[in-house]
């Protein structure tokens, strides 16, 4: 199967979806029927096509560059200059009908906001179980957040999250001065090579980076050079520096609620295609 984004002409002459575009995706093939050969002005509505021809009109071909499922969307970007990007969305309605829409950066931004970002929810689940690891001592209690805290023994991280029994997400929290010991002690590389065998995982640091400039308990140069080399070693482990404990507390509420959501997205997504 060529890697090639296709454009060609609807068939059909009595469908007021002008065009089709084909691309591969996993091994198999992305076929949609739509109403122009790019989102220009605004997102385009899409329609499945079955039973494709081969012997139908192409428009133009584009080699991609990558073409990714990420939950209900597929990022595509394609090896040209201009035009390059775009996104094909499969979300349901307020009546619950499942509709495909094909978006480019610029459309979104003259959408008008229809999505409602959501207070206290996580990604908008009425509720969310987190799992916390029972030797984490003074845990996060997710306090006045739509959260059931479940303790175990967790391999990775200190607060994680299961979808279909298996554990897709994981942070492992971390105090300053707790950092700086675990990389006096060298642990936390340990620690982190555990969190980059999951789909999602980060290390949450309360306080400032700028504090390891300040550190009276080891060189700030070893320090920072031990912290360059994890996040190399470990590309898909994020370090980040969360100031305090409440900010880190709601960061790791939101992070682990994205990566369900995103986890049930790419389920539903598969099916749908």
């Amino acid at each position: 199967m060529e890697n090639l984004f296709v454009v060609a002409k609807n068939p059909e002459e009595d469908s007021k979806l002008n065009y089709i575009i084909k691309f591969p995706l996993n091994g198999s093939e992305v076929c949609l029927k739509t109403s122009e050969s790019w989102p220009r002005v605004s997102r385009l509505y899409c329609h499945p096509v079955e039973n494709l021809s081969d012997d139908i009109e192409i428009i133009s071909t584009c080699e991609i560059e990558s073409a990714v499922k990420r939950g209900i969307a597929i990022d595509l970007i394609l090896k040209r200059f201009r035009e390059n990007r775009s996104q094909i969305i499969f979300t349901k309605l307020k009546n619950q009908r499942e509709v495909i829409f094909w978006q480019t950066p610029k459309t979104v931004k003259s959408l008008k906001p229809g999505i409602r970002i959501p207070k206290k929810r996580a990604s908008n689940f009425k509720s969310i179980e987190i799992l916390v690891d029972s030797r984490e001592i003074y845990a996060y209690k997710f306090g006045g957040k739509q959260v059931t805290c479940k303790k175990q023994l967790l391999r990775a991280g200190d607060y994680a999250i299961e979808h279909n029994g298996r554990v897709i997400a994981a942070v492992e929290r971390k105090s300053f001065d707790n950092l700086i010991s675990s990389l006096v002690a060298g642990d936390l590389a340990f620690g982190m090579a555990a969190l980059s065998e999951l789909d999602n995982a980060a290390v949450a640091v309360e306080g400032k980076y700028s504090q390891i400039f300040k550190s009276q308990y080891a060189s700030p140069s070893f320090l920072l050079e031990s912290l360059s080399t994890l996040q190399v070693r470990y590309p898909s482990v994020s370090i980040l520096f969360l100031e305090t404990r409440k900010i880190s507390e709601e960061w790791t509420f939101r992070f682990l609620g994205s990566a369900l959501r995103l986890a049930i997205g790419d389920a539903e997504t598969a099916d749908r295609i």
